[in-house]
């Protein structure tokens, strides 16, 4: 199971099995060039990739939850038109890739924003350290607190390089 959300600022994400957060702070030009369903999109696909990275089953199933609507649907099943909706195309295809190389099948749902504290965390709260953050989860106990040791990696420089192309 694996969680994402989006703000006007970042995307971030964790693994409610793995303990594994991430998130990443959008640049100016990331701000203005995707929507919030857009960036909701991206942290969701980003998410499940480094979910599945530490899935060793050989045909993994990525339980992708989210709180908004768009996303959850697109997660599933997603079919644009690349000239009128190339970011979102573009997007789609790379998750498709993705879940192909690792064998794996995607389920996802809807969360109410109000049950996705630790992601709307991770998506906003930068101005806080990893540290600060994963002390205020462990004292907070929101619900899906992940059920190992949470630790916060550093997004990958092919991810955010793919963030950046897509904002191009």
């Amino acid at each position: 199971t694996s969680l994402s959300d989006s703000s006007e600022f970042g995307i971030g994400g964790y693994g409610h099995t793995s303990g594994i957060m991430w998130r990443y702070e959008f640049t100016t030009e990331e701000q203005t060039s995707f929507d919030i369903n857009q960036k909701e999109y991206i942290a969701s696909a980003i998410n499940q990739k480094i979910q599945l990275e530490y899935d060793h089953h050989p045909f993994p199933c990525s339980n992708d939850i989210t709180d908004n609507t768009s996303t959850a649907s697109w997660m599933n099943k997603s079919n644009f038109d690349p000239n009128s909706h190339p970011i979102n195309n573009a997007i789609a295809r790379w998750n498709a890739e993705n879940l192909i190389r690792k064998n794996a099948s995607c389920y996802s749902q809807y969360l109410p924003g109000s049950a996705n504290d630790i992601a709307d965390s991770l998506s906003r709260d930068f101005h806080l350290t990893n540290e600060q953050l994963i002390a205020l989860f462990n004292n907070a106990n929101p619900p899906y607190l992940p059920k190992k040791q949470m630790e916060i990696i550093k997004l990958p420089a092919e991810l955010t390089s793919w963030i950046a192309s897509l904002a191009q």
